[in-house]
Order: C-alpha cells, then structure tokens, then sequence
C-alpha cells in the first residue's frame, strides 16, 4: 500500500523550500511530502 501524501503549496519559492526542508524530519516515515508552487500544479499533481 502506498504511504498517504502531504501536499504543500506556496507561490514563494523560498517559504515552499523551508517547508520542504522542515516536514520530513517529522513526517517522512509516515507520509510522502509533494509539493507546487501554484494551485493549478497542485491539482496536477492530484491528477
């Protein structure tokens, strides 16, 4: 079974890369950490 996702999203580059940073040191084990720099990418993604 494929581990549940978190999805991040912010159009601030450097705001979307802290985050990356600080979530898996956490949440890695559980979950796998997307992310998108709009809305629309993000919808993407879920596609």
């Amino acid at each position: 079974m494929a581990k549940p996702f978190i999805l991040t999203v912010d159009d601030d580059i450097a705001v979307l890369r802290g985050i990356e940073r600080d979530l898996p040191n956490k949440y890695a084990s559980s979950y796998r950490i997307l992310r998108a720099e709009s809305g629309k990418a993000a919808l993407e993604l879920l596609h």
